[in-house]
Order: structure tokens, then sequence, then C-alpha cells
């Protein structure tokens, strides 16, 4: 009898572990949904990132690529608004969704990237940060998370981080545990000493590095990209240095003029006039100018970073009902267990219906 229980609970361990495979690393599975063509979709056709577009303030393709933000994250199901303001006299307008948190819904992670340009169409700077909230927002917004998360497009970084210099102004009481500002993270200079690689820093030495710290551990588990950390205080993670454990730039290692050859020119668009890819040229030699395939191993890293901190609430799986009959067959020594569940529906799978 000893040898049959044996072999009954040998047979039921078999089976669950088929019946539920992701169940080792829940946050693995989620980050595996990151896609390179939705993010490829955002950046190239719904950011304004072609050839001659510009998202300045006050051009049209500003307002326009605003509103692309807007209903984008609106559609996932998310809370959003416009959060309008002035800050040193200069007005500004971020989009703001907010997925609510079950368990500890005043403890809060931001995650945003600035949406305007330097009178350019912007693709990498920073249309790709952009990008990369919308799929971050695309796919966390089928789950259920401890802590709150907010997607934030902040406005007129490039006239002084207008925008999150007021959103941190005006929620300076809020219990802000972590920020990430997503800049520039589509150019993969070809160099071997750029390539693959991202810097991940804080805004000054004396802000707290939690925040930078686990960012560059995500990126390291679920990612492809090699972090290095440092210092850099020119982004929307400046406002919220003294914020829970502190914010933190992603960023990718060929930044600015330095290495970045279309840095704030009109050249920084994904498509021409025709519709070609943007080239650039190294050592003689033609590469394509976003890496697609690089931005979304970027977003990879900052899904399982806002995943694990915000507190995931188990994977959208297929769980067994209380009411599963599980029918024990025996017969010639060998137990034979066979499942007959009931279906029941993850909150990703009734958000598709």
């Amino acid at each position: 009898m000893k040898n049959v229980l044996f072999r009954m609970f040998l047979a039921m361990g078999l089976l669950l572990g088929a019946v539920a495979p992701g169940l080792a690393d829940p946050i693995q599975a989620l980050v595996n949904q990151v896609s390179e063509t939705y993010y490829t979709n955002y950046l190239q056709n719904g950011l304004y990132t072609h050839q001659g577009n510009n998202r300045n303030d006050g051009k049209p393709d500003h307002d326009s690529a605003k509103t692309f933000i807007y209903n984008t994250l609106s559609g996932f199901g998310l809370s959003t608004g416009y959060d309008n303001g002035t800050y040193g006299g200069a007005a500004y307008s971020n989009v703001v969704a907010t997925l609510p948190g079950q368990v500890y819904p005043q403890q809060i992670y931001i995650v945003g990237a600035h949406y305007d340009s330097v009178d350019c169409p912007g693709a990498d700077d920073n249309a790709s940060g952009v990008a990369a909230v919308l799929e971050a927002a695309r796919i966390l917004s089928q789950y259920q998370f401890e802590r709150t998360i907010l997607f934030i497009a902040f406005d007129r970084e490039e006239d002084g981080l207008i925008g999150s210099y007021g959103y941190a102004g005006a929620h300076a009481g809020d219990n802000i545990r972590g920020m990430l500002s997503l800049d520039m993270i589509a150019f993969n200079h070809v160099s071997p000493t750029y390539q693959n690689k991202a810097w991940i820093t804080r805004a000054n030495t004396g802000s707290p590095d939690g925040t930078q710290n686990a960012l560059a551990n995500a990126l390291s588990t679920y990612s492809t990209i090699t972090p290095i950390t440092g210092v850099m205080g020119y982004s929307d993670h400046v406002p919220f240095a003294g914020f829970g454990q502190g914010s933190a730039l992603l960023i990718e290692y060929a930044m600015s003029a330095y290495a970045n050859p279309y840095y704030h020119q009109l050249t920084d668009y994904t498509v021409n006039s025709l519709g070609q890819a943007q080239t650039w040229t190294y050592q003689g030699n033609p590469y394509l100018y976003i890496d697609y395939a690089y931005a979304t191993q970027m977003t990879r890293g900052v899904v399982g970073y806002l995943a694990t901190v915000a507190g995931l609430l188990g994977p959208p799986i297929v769980i067994p009902e209380p009411t599963s009959v599980w029918l024990l067959v025996a017969g010639g020594g060998l137990v034979m267990v066979i499942a007959l569940l009931r279906r029941r529906s993850s909150r990703s799978e009734k958000a598709s219906r």
C-alpha cells in the first residue's frame, strides 16, 4: 500500500509540474511577455518620430504625441489623466496612468520618460524611453501588485525638467518608494566599448542608491544588458532623488554627443519620408540607428524591476478550481492520476476577451 501511495503522489507531483510550468519564477514569465514588435510599433508609428516630425513644446507633434500616449495608457484599462501645472513660471502637461496597489496602495513606484524633444523628431531622445513606458504598462496592467505603479510621460524635460520638478513638488507628501527615468535607450553603439551596456545612475552621490542597485540587478537577471552604475544629474530622476529608496536614470552607454551621432539633431528619427530606416556610419560601415532589440532588452529589465519591487501578486496562470476532480486509476501496480480541471480565467485572459 505504501508503494502505491508513493507512486500516486509522485504522479500527482509530475502532473502539477506540467500544469503550472511557470510557478518557479512568475516574474520571469511576466518579463518574457515584453515584445519587440509592440515596442517598435510605439516608437516608429505612434510617437511622431519620422523625419520632419517635431515634438518640441509648442509644436503640433508635441500635443499629438501626448494624445497618443494618453489614449494608449487608458486603452490598457489604467486610470489615466493629464497632470497640468506650472513650475518656475513655465506650464507643463504630464500624462499620468495609475495601476493601484492591492495591499499597500499608498506605497508608490514611478516609471517615467519625457515625451518632448529639442526641435527634432527625437526618436532616441526620448521617444525611445516613452515607448518602454508604454510597453511596460501594457504588460503590467494585466496583473495585480501589492503596491501602486505610476506610468508618467513627463513634459518639457528639455526645458529644465519642468514637468518632473512640477510633479515631484506637488507630490512631495506622497510615499514614493522609488522612481525610474528612461531617457535615450535605443542607440546601441557597435563598438565593444559601448555595445549592449547601459548606464544606471542616481542624481548625486548623496542620494539613496536602493533604486539604482535594484534596477541594475533586474537588468542582470532579466536582460542581456550589462549595467554600469554611476552618478548623473541631467534627467527626470533628479527631482525624485530624495524620495524613498531614491531615483535612477536608465540610459544607453553611448549617450549624448560624445558617441551618439544624432543627439539633439534633426537626424534623430526612425524612418525618412520614403519609409527607410535611419542609419549611421562607424569606421566606414553603415548600421541601423535605432536598435529595437537593444531597447526591448532595456524594457525587460525595467519590467522585472517593477514587478519585483511592487510585489507581484501571482502569475496569471491556469489554476484548478476547488471543485476539480482527481481520478486515481490503478492497474498492474501503476497508479495514474488524471486531473479534470475546470479552467479559471486569469486577469490577462479576461482583458483579452
